[in-house]
């Protein structure tokens, strides 16, 4: 979908071959089969350590820690392409509100116990400040329609 994004903001021509999951299409990648992808820098971080991968720029609005001499999109001059991966956590609709309160509090506690702390820092995750759930359910709201205005741009349709 990002790569989708950058084709139609830049109107490049590109092929889009699409993949079963990250892990053929990296493995692709390295091997020569394909120019670039846009990945999540967790699934492609222990590449680009082992310098298997190159990155070329990360989707965000900040350099990620992760990988600090790698410019943003924008400083590489592509400004207005940013991609964030979201992880959260959703209830069935109707679940009361305390009950999401305190399951929205207890998540962030131990997201803020350093083990768990270092076990996403060494997968390459860089952990946001916390969202209330309505913050959360908003920011996916505002996700949903931005990827349905790049499937709309970019015309693509679901394989049936």
């Amino acid at each position: 979908m990002a790569s989708e994004m950058l084709k139609t903001q830049y109107q490049l021509r590109t092929a889009n071959i699409a993949y079963r999951g990250s892990g053929p299409a990296i493995t692709d990648l390295m091997g020569g089969q394909l120019q670039f992808m846009a990945e999540t820098v967790p699934a492609v971080l222990p590449f680009i350590r082992g310098g298997k991968l190159t990155a070329m720029a990360v989707a965000a609005d900040k350099r990620d820690p992760n990988l600090p001499d790698v410019p943003t999109t924008a400083e590489a001059g592509f400004p207005n392409l940013e991609v964030s991966s979201t992880f959260g956590v959703l209830a069935p609709a109707g679940t009361p509100a305390d009950v999401v309160q305190r399951l929205n509090t207890e998540i962030y506690k131990s997201l803020q116990k350093p083990e768990v702390q270092a076990q996403l820092a060494q997968l390459g995750v860089v952990l946001q400040p916390p969202l209330t759930p309505a913050a959360a359910q908003e920011r996916l709201r505002a996700e949903v329609a931005k990827w349905a205005k790049v499937i709309a741009d970019a015309n693509i349709k679901a394989d049936e």
